[in-house]
Formats: C-alpha cells, structure tokens, sequence
C-alpha cells in the first residue's frame, strides 16, 4: 500500500490546495519520490571488485529499487481508481442534470400545453360571445322594428282621433244647428 507522508504540501504544480487523496497529489508526491529515490546506477557501475557484501548489496538495492517499483505502481493504480470515481461521479452529476432539463423541458411543454388549452377556451368564449352578440343585435334590431310599428301605428290612432275629434265637433255643430 503506498501512503502520502503527513507533511507532503497539498498543492498541484500551479500552486493550488488538493484535497490528500486527489489524484494530483498523489502524481505530484510519486515525481517527487521518483526524484529523490532514483538508483545510483553510475556509481554503483564505477566500483571496480566485486565482493560478496558488494553482490549482498548489489541485490539490497535491486531489491530496493523493486519495491519502490511497487509501491509507484500500486500509486498510479490508485491514482487511477480515483480518476475513475471522479469520472463516475461527474457523470452521474451529469445524468442528474440532464434528468433535472428533462423534467423542465417537460414541465415547460406541460405549461404550454395548458397555456394553449387555456388560449382556445378564451377564444372559444370570444366566438360565444360574438355570435351572443349578434343574436342581441338581431333582437335589438326586431325591438327597434316593433317600437317603428308601434310609434307608427300611435301616429295613425292619433291622426285617426284627431279626425274623429274633427268629425265630432262638426256633427256636434250640425245637432246644434238644427239640420239633424
């Protein structure tokens, strides 16, 4: 298992915090382990016998230089299990959002839907009230037409006892005159 030392700075190359186990850290922490554990293989080639304690050591380091292998490996397996969890957790971040523009989308054609079920009841009212309206002028016309007939009809009756009024007075003035 490979652990990030307690007092490692938590910031990537441009200076920015990382959280511990960001796989930045961990990238910016194994170059510097690399940097600093690199093998001494020109001085190990410039030693000229061979001893056993030489061969003993020789195989200490090589030894050395495997488990630093490991531990680098098992470091970049984890970096990797952790870009895979960030790239799992971005893309259900992105699911969600795309379901949350999917119920908008659908709340905002739902709304629509009502909105233009709404506008043709408007403009059905409008057409009742058009065609009420005409029925009312239509009736409107007929009252006028009567009251016509009728202011007509108080003229003649008027002229009518006007005349009889008339035709009274003169056979009023013929019975007292005598020539009955």
């Amino acid at each position: 298992m490979f652990f990030l030392p307690k007092n490692l700075k938590k910031t990537n190359l441009n200076g920015q915090l990382l959280e511990k186990n960001h796989p930045s850290t961990i990238q910016v922490f194994i170059k510097a382990h690399n940097l600093y554990r690199q093998p001494q293989t020109d001085q190990f080639q410039q030693q000229k016998g061979v001893t056993e304690a030489g061969a003993d050591g020789a195989a200490h380091r090589q030894q050395s230089v495997l488990q630093r292998t490991l531990k680098v490996a098992e470091a970049k397996v984890q970096a990797a299990q952790a870009q895979r969890r960030e790239a799992q957790r971005q893309k259900r971040l992105a699911e969600k959002a795309e379901k949350e523009i999917h119920n908008q989308f659908k709340d905002v054609m739902i709304n629509k839907t009502k909105q233009k079920v709404y506008t043709q009841d408007i403009m059905r009212q409008i057409e009742e009230n058009k065609a009420a309206m005409k029925d009312l002028q239509l009736i409107y016309a007929q009252e006028e037409n009567e009251k016509q007939k009728l202011q007509q009809q108080v003229r003649l009756l008027e002229k009518s006892r006007l005349h009889d009024i008339e035709q009274w007075e003169k056979f009023s003035k013929k019975k007292q005159g005598g020539n009955f």
